[in-house]
């Protein structure tokens, strides 16, 4: 048994929180005293304050931020846990008019922090992105075929023929270009700007092995064709390697 030293009343030790540098090891006042005294308006703001500025602590931070690493795993888990197990009790609170109308609040009065955190995110992410879409990228030229295709102008039947190791990639690239009005391709980038995007059409022609050369020589041959065919192109003119492929080629047969 222990009295309390302020309410005067002797109560079991059970009742007493523990406090290891008393005598006994427990607290002076009972579990009741300590509660009602912490309850008080001017004692709450004044832990508040303490605690408020101790988070605030660059070792606190580091403290924090090093649990949190190292703990990454478990937290993730335990909150996937609690979210599966309290779904609908989640659901019905985010739902009610007071949630919502607190989550509204919340959101205007951090506007500018959370926009100025997520700009430092990207900034702090920066090489991660940059990485991360490189490897994107090569994950979908992989996977794209090679190919000679053409760009069909469906008004005037011009036709454009082109190369690429990197199939429907590179129509994206020419549509960027023929969009922002900057394509090499005067004619074509005329034609499009007088007919729109929808009068055009893009088609793979003939896949072949991802070769830089054997790709160039099929298309001089095409073109070549198209020309002695009569068919209107796009095309203003061949590469110096090409036309030396082709001759090279002619000499041979």
């Amino acid at each position: 048994m222990k009295k309390c030293s302020n309410c005067g009343i002797e109560k079991p030790l059970t009742e007493f929180h523990k406090c290891k540098p008393n005598k006994d090891g427990y607290h002076y006042q009972c579990k009741v005293c300590r509660k009602e005294y912490s309850q008080r308006p001017e004692v709450k703001k004044a832990i508040s304050t303490r605690m408020k500025k101790y988070r605030q602590t660059p070792e606190r931070i580091e403290t924090e931020q090093k649990w949190i690493e190292d703990n990454k795993e478990t937290l993730r888990e335990k909150s996937r846990i609690y979210r599966t197990k309290n779904a609908e009790i989640i659901k019905e609170k985010r739902n009610t008019p007071e949630y919502k109308q607190n989550e509204k609040e919340y959101r205007l009065k951090n506007k500018q922090k959370h926009k100025k955190q997520k700009k430092q995110y990207y900034l702090d992410s920066k090489e991660h992105f940059k990485k991360k879409a490189r490897q994107n990228y090569k994950k979908r030229v992989s996977k794209e075929p090679a190919c000679v295709y053409e760009i069909k102008c469906l008004v005037s039947k011009s036709v454009y023929i082109g190369e690429t190791m990197v199939g429907t990639l590179r129509w994206a690239d020419h549509l960027s270009s023929l969009r922002g009005n900057y394509h090499n391709n005067s004619n074509l980038q005329k034609d499009f700007n007088e007919h729109g995007e929808e009068a055009f059409e893009w088609s793979i022609l003939k896949e072949l092995p991802k070769d830089k050369k054997i790709l160039l020589l099929e298309e001089a041959r095409e073109i070549q064709r198209r020309i002695i065919d009569g068919e209107d192109l796009y095309n203003l003119m061949l590469t110096i390697e090409q036309l030396k492929m082709l001759n090279e080629k002619q000499e041979l047969k």
